[in-house]
């Protein structure tokens, strides 16, 4: 999965499971924006690159602190006011730089 389907993966597994704060996975299977990109990243069942996995997980945590201009995935995610709506945007739009990026 690349990371810009992670990213992708990431912003629906928040819409179909919903969203938290302060934890990476709440109650009923809700997830922070960390926990959303973890969980899409390994979606797909066991194909022995559990490497590429990562490396592609990592690529993609690392297009969003860019476009959180170096705040911490948790940090932003936990603000207090921040809305579900909000990290589903900002995920889509790290998604879009993923697809620019050479």
């Amino acid at each position: 999965m690349s990371p810009n389907d992670i990213l992708r993966q990431a912003a629906a597994v928040l819409e179909s499971k919903g969203w938290c704060q302060g934890m990476m996975h709440g109650i009923g299977g809700t997830c922070c924006m960390l926990g959303a990109i973890t969980t899409a990243a390994w979606a797909e069942p066991h194909d022995g690159h559990a490497v590429r996995r990562i490396a592609e997980r990592e690529r993609a945590c690392t297009m969003v602190v860019q476009l959180l201009r170096g705040r911490a995935i948790s940090e932003w995610n936990d603000e207090p006011g921040r809305t579900k709506e909000q990290v589903v945007a900002k995920l889509l739009e790290a998604a879009s730089l993923v697809e620019e990026a050479p």
